[in-house]
């Protein structure tokens, strides 16, 4: 009688999991973070120590000593910092607000296209040429980019026989013999 002997298979390394692996990753990913910041306030607490500098927000209750020449609100320079901020604050929220007002008014009321470009500063018509230039250039990209997709477009000759975008050139395609 023979021996039979029950082999179990190898146990494969944990490092073939991809679960595993990934896992792995990135809790190092976080803890290289995690340190970098932890030497960052370290170095910064250092330094602002060494130089006897405070830090944190005792500031904004002394006196800013500054004008804000525009303000919503009462301001005068002999108030705190933190009145200076929440002047600041308001400031651009008012601006901000005004600008969402008059794009949305321009976007949805005006559609004449003159007016537009008059606005945007293009009231003058550009040349003729600038048109027939940038149309050209549009239509050689445009082309160029459909040889790869024409039938026997292994050689240029090939593709400008088949014509713009795998028609044949009859004529039925304008684009087409614009670049050819």
């Amino acid at each position: 009688m023979a021996t039979d002997i029950i082999r179990r298979p190898a146990r494969r390394s944990p490092w073939r999991n991809p679960a595993i692996r990934g896992i792995v990753f990135q809790v190092l990913f976080v803890a290289a973070i995690l340190a970098l910041g932890a030497f960052l306030v370290h170095n910064t607490v250092v330094n602002l120590r060494r130089q006897n500098i405070a830090s944190g927000f005792g500031f904004l209750d002394r006196e800013a000593a500054f004008g804000i020449g525009e303000s919503l609100i009462p301001y005068s320079p002999a108030d705190t910092y933190a009145r200076a901020f929440l002047v600041g604050l308001l400031n651009t929220l008012y601006v901000a607000g005004l600008g969402i007002v008059l794009a949305t008014v321009l976007g949805t009321s005006v559609i004449d296209k003159d007016v537009v470009q008059a606005l945007a500063g293009f009231a003058e018509p550009q040349p003729a040429w600038l048109h027939v230039l940038h149309a050209a250039a549009l239509s050689r990209l445009d082309h160029r980019t459909h040889y790869r997709s024409a039938p026997d477009s292994g050689s240029w000759r090939g593709a400008r026989e088949f014509g713009h975008r795998g028609r044949a050139n009859d004529g039925s395609c304008p684009r087409a013999a614009l670049t050819d």
